[in-house]
């Protein structure tokens, strides 16, 4: 351990550094409208170390591959079954957490597909 120099900040050696992925995650050097909720906002390229959902390096989530995968299964299962659809006219007021969530909640319409 050693003092570090990072831009224009001295970090002193033993010092604490909290990575904080919400202010990160809203950085409107990688985001266009970053307050916005866009989930296409991840269809097309972005910078990588700009979405940290599960932290960095040592303390990085354990359940991380897991979750992705369960969280791909889930999903496919829902939309094979159901069309979903913001309800007309509702803006979800995101805010942060421990993880992102609406403080409204999210009006959802769920309609059984025909297979």
């Amino acid at each position: 351990k050693k003092d570090t120099q990072v831009r224009d900040k001295l970090i002193k050696k033993d010092s604490g550094v909290v990575i904080a992925p919400w202010l990160i995650h809203r950085h409107e050097e990688f985001w266009t409208n970053p307050h916005g909720f866009n989930p296409s906002r991840f269809e097309g390229e972005y910078k990588k170390d700009a979405y940290l959902p599960f932290g960095v390096g040592e303390r990085i989530c354990i359940g991380q591959g897991f979750a992705m995968q369960e969280a791909i299964l889930i999903l496919a299962n829902i939309l094979k079954t159901y069309k979903l659809e913001l309800e007309e006219g509702f803006v979800p007021d995101v805010v942060g957490r421990l993880t992102v969530r609406s403080a409204n909640g999210m009006r959802i319409k769920f309609s059984k597909r025909e297979l």
